[in-house]
């Protein structure tokens, strides 16, 4: 079975093809590895939350 980062699937999740960088409202400067991974239920940062699109 494929799993993919939860944060691919977040509304806030942004990925810029010419920096080849992935960032959202949490994450403005790059999303951490370990953060993608973390249950949806996590906090990703400043009271920012995951969100289905």
């Amino acid at each position: 079975m494929l799993t993919l980062p939860k944060c691919e699937f977040c509304k806030k999740y942004r990925y810029d093809a010419e920096t080849k960088k992935e960032t959202c409202e949490a994450f403005p400067n790059g999303i951490p590895m370990k953060i993608q991974w973390e249950p949806e239920e996590n906090e990703c940062n400043n009271g920012i939350k995951y969100e289905e699109e």
